[in-house]
């Protein structure tokens, strides 16, 4: 999780969002997110365990200016549940239990 710190205070853009085993009856949702990171170059973040994926599709897009915030609910006790995930201001928001 430190390395996911680092890359996340630093100056990076989103290249790419792809969601894994989508359409797989009882698999493990996976959300990758490939970023290029000043300083580092390209690095990918794999949010496994997913859940609850809200997309604002009407106003959804990646740039420059994108962001990622990780909230750690570890004290909440939800099941299955530790981070909740919002990409580009609430455009698209998840839970998920891993985060690598």
């Amino acid at each position: 999780m430190e390395d996911i710190i680092k890359i996340l205070t630093t100056s990076f853009t989103i290249r790419n969002i792809v969601i894994e085993n989508f359409t797989v009856a009882n698999g493990d949702l996976m959300i990758k997110i490939e970023l290029f990171v000043d300083g580092y170059g390209s690095k990918v973040i794999k949010f496994e365990n997913v859940s609850q994926i809200n997309i604002d599709s009407e106003y959804y897009s990646c740039s420059v200016n994108s962001s990622i915030i990780i909230e750690d609910l570890s004290d909440c006790q939800m099941e299955q549940i530790r981070y909740k995930i919002a990409i580009s201001e609430d455009a698209m928001t998840f839970y998920c239990k891993e985060i690598k």
